[in-house]
């Protein structure tokens, strides 16, 4: 049962991922959690059945309108996105994701660390810097950048 809007919410925003992870939280947690107290138990139980409660008759679309709530927008697929992946596929994908994001800051913070070297050590022609420290020789061409060495 998923009444809570985090579930719409992520699915809209392009993250499968996490709404598997949410449905396998009390699978996770019945281990952990099997030898605690009755009385925490309980008092999750009940605290969870009244926010089940909550969320569902807060979705009838009479109580929205009494409390003057925004109705809730149904987020259609982009069109074009292609078919929606597996688990496995969707796996593989956020983790070359993160790998490309990654490889990425590494190069950013590279570059970084380079300008700042070539300013502590002066390397300045004629208010221009001296690229060749960088090495981007090749990256600053195709951008149209003039070097010393252009």
């Amino acid at each position: 049962m998923e009444l809570g809007a985090d579930s719409a919410k992520l699915s809209s925003q392009g993250f499968p991922l996490l709404i598997y992870f949410f449905r396998a939280i009390p699978f996770i947690m019945f281990p952990i959690t099997m030898n605690f107290s009755g009385a925490i138990l309980c008092y999750w139980l009940t605290t969870n059945v009244i926010s089940l409660v909550q969320v569902g008759f807060l979705r009838l679309p009479k109580v929205r309108s009494y409390f003057d709530i925004d109705p809730i927008v149904v987020v259609q697929p982009v069109k074009g996105a292609g078919p929606k992946k597996g688990f496995v596929e969707g796996m593989k994908e956020a983790w070359n994701n993160q790998k490309i994001t990654a490889e990425l800051n590494d190069r950013q913070r590279l570059i970084d660390s380079n300008f700042r070297r070539a300013d502590i050590q002066g390397s300045l022609e004629d208010g221009m810097r001296d690229w060749s420290m960088l090495g981007l020789h090749g990256d600053l061409a195709s951008l149209g950048i003039e070097t010393a060495d252009n």
